[in-house]
């Protein structure tokens, strides 16, 4: 993966996270809800924004394709 697609779910994820904090601040959201959107999202921002923290900026490495 690039590292600019890395970023993108990282970004995308984390505002699912604030989106959701927001609803149920404004009263759109139950908790529930807001929980539920929290767990989905959570993991991934989590993963995408190591992943985008080891990626390098060149090529990606050969893939190894057996002997």
């Amino acid at each position: 993966m690039k590292k600019s697609t890395v970023k993108l779910v990282a970004v995308l994820s984390l505002l699912v996270c604030i989106g959701a904090e927001v609803m149920l601040r404004a009263g759109m959201a139950d908790f529930l809800t807001a929980a539920v959107l929290m767990t989905i999202a959570f993991p991934p921002f989590v993963l995408f924004t190591g992943l985008w923290w080891k990626a390098g900026e060149g090529e990606g490495d050969i893939p190894f394709i057996g002997y």
